[in-house]
């Protein structure tokens, strides 16, 4: 290895990361919190390497969200207000939380509005690719 290449946002977002050497992040969480799928862990770990986090006054949009992993993680570790766009609900649990408005339709038709605000995100994990 010669050079690292710069990834992300973060300060530390450089691949490989001296801060995670073998390039896991600690993305384990407690058996009590149950997660819709273990997607998860692929976001919390590129999170964990950017080194750029979302606060609670983040909108984020999760295209593709079904069944809700990636969904779960921005609002249970983060306290984000997350618009879960997908043509199946997300997990049951998911679609009580006030702060999860589900849009049902295709995600990669959606466009984002001005008032979802200044500090949007938009995650995705779709294996599909668009028409």
């Amino acid at each position: 290895l010669v050079q690292c290449q710069h990834v992300g946002p973060g300060q530390n977002a450089f691949w490989p990361n001296y801060l995670h050497p073998l390039g896991l992040a600690k993305v384990d969480i407690d058996k009590e919190d149950r997660m819709p799928s273990s997607a998860y862990r692929k976001l919390m770990e590129g999170i964990e390497c950017m080194g750029v986090t979302p606060t609670s006054k983040t909108t984020v949009v999760d295209l593709g969200a079904c069944p809700g992993g990636w969904t779960a993680v921005m609002r249970r570790y983060f306290g984000c207000r997350v618009i879960a766009v997908d043509r199946s609900q997300v997990d049951s649990t998911l679609m009580k939380d006030k702060m999860v408005e589900f849009v049902k339709g295709d995600a990669f038709a959606f466009e984002p509005s001005a008032e979802m605000g200044d500090d949007l995100w938009m995650i995705s994990d779709i294996i599909a690719y668009p028409e």
